[in-house]
């Protein structure tokens, strides 16, 4: 006698990292707390722990770059605005006026820059269709029949080229992006969101993604003024909404993140 059956066997899983963190007074009295860590369902003995130990914010920012510039088994225009964090982040512990004078020449700054120049121009010349903005990836691009704005792309990289201004200066980031460029994905951000806007109205339905909005305002500046949909995207309705169901903590805080930022961040 036999018997067949047909049994699903699935791939191994993507690593899983878990990670925590604590600060540590520069004092003789201190008493740490312990520090715990919940690992998920493992492959016993497949794992691998790494201890960071340093002073100041560095060390940990440094960790957070390498992770990002590690990030790159899929191409996609989401990774490639991710690695437009790190370089600029970097950079303020090697300018001139930083005690610390040796981060420029790290191994780890010198490959964020490589990543944050190589990122750029995939977003330039990869991933941004006219007039349609940035695109997830280049298949998407290249289906003309199917391609839409993703205003969530073009607020993403308007916020982190905002913060490049901010840190290596409009002249340095203007080698990188083009006027042309960001005013493309700004001009998509916006019919982006006049698109979504027009779907709610087609539906009978009430604008509530103040995710999203939040986020646009971040990239635009709180001084842009939609002219379309006015009584949805302003940003007064915004903050009339920041205690609705439709604003999550990430909402709040980046409400709150745009005021700290306006007074340092020039939009102009």
């Amino acid at each position: 006698d036999s018997f067949e059956e047909s049994i699903s066997v699935l791939t191994q899983q993507e690593d899983v990292y878990v990670a925590t963190s604590m600060a540590i007074d520069a004092s003789k009295n201190i008493n740490p707390w312990p520090e715990n860590l919940i690992l998920p369902p493992h492959v016993p003995f497949s794992g691998d722990l790494f201890i960071d130990v340093g002073i100041g914010h560095l060390p940990s920012i440094e960790n957070y770059a390498v992770s990002l510039n590690d990030y790159s088994s899929y191409k996609s225009a989401m990774k490639s605005i991710s690695k437009l964090s790190g370089y600029p982040s970097l950079y303020v512990y090697s300018s001139p006026d930083s005690s610390d004078n040796d981060a420029k020449k790290s191994s780890i700054f010198l490959e964020s820059k490589t990543e944050y120049e190589t990122a750029a121009k995939e977003l330039v010349n990869i991933f941004t269709s006219d007039p349609f903005g940035l695109q997830y990836s280049s298949s998407w691009r290249d289906h003309t029949e199917y391609i839409t704005y993703d205003p969530y792309l073009d607020a993403y990289a308007g916020y982190f080229i905002n913060y490049s201004n901010n840190i290596l200066g409009k002249s340095t980031v203007s080698k990188y992006f083009s006027s042309d460029s960001q005013a493309l994905w700004k001009n998509a951000l916006v019919q982006g969101l006049y698109d979504i806007c027009a779907r709610y109205q087609e539906y009978d339905g009430v604008f509530n993604n103040f995710d999203l909005l939040r986020l646009s305002y971040i990239s635009l500046s709180r001084d842009w003024q939609p002219s379309s949909y006015i009584d949805w995207l302003s940003w007064d309705n915004l903050l009339a909404n920041v205690d609705s169901p439709s604003c999550s903590n990430s909402c709040k805080a980046y409400i709150a993140l745009n005021y700290l930022l306006e007074d340092n961040i020039k939009y102009k």
